[in-house]
């Protein structure tokens, strides 16, 4: 009786273990896309509060424009602090929207009308 004996197939090894590896790593990945998904999902079905324009001032320090339940209102975020700086008028907005040829001089046109009227 002869002893058959085969040598394990190196490329075939290699195969297998790549294969294999390519599989975990598309199942993680659609793990991860599955769990975007979701958040994604509950995060954008709250219609309450919306961000409406973002002007960063510095690193830390930025202008937002919220629509808090149909009120628009500017409020100044730093890394320590967020406060409310003044609300703007719906009819505010439209105008400017018309004149504004991009969102920094949209952005300058809201926060220049709203500090008029604040003084």
């Amino acid at each position: 009786m002869q002893n058959l004996v085969t040598e394990p197939n190196l490329f075939m090894s290699m195969f297998k273990s790549f294969f294999i590896l390519c599989l975990v790593l598309l199942f993680f990945f659609l793990i991860l896309l599955f769990i975007k998904k979701i958040n994604n999902y509950k995060f954008n079905s709250n219609d309450i509060i919306k961000i409406l324009l973002v002007h960063h001032i510095s690193h830390r320090e930025k202008l937002i424009i919220v629509d808090i339940a149909g009120k628009k209102i500017l409020i100044g975020v730093t890394s320590q602090s967020i406060n409310k700086i003044c609300e703007i008028e719906d009819e505010d907005i439209e105008s400017l929207n018309l004149k504004g040829n991009g969102k920094k001089n949209f952005f300058d046109n809201i926060l220049l009308k709203a500090i008029r009227k604040k003084s």
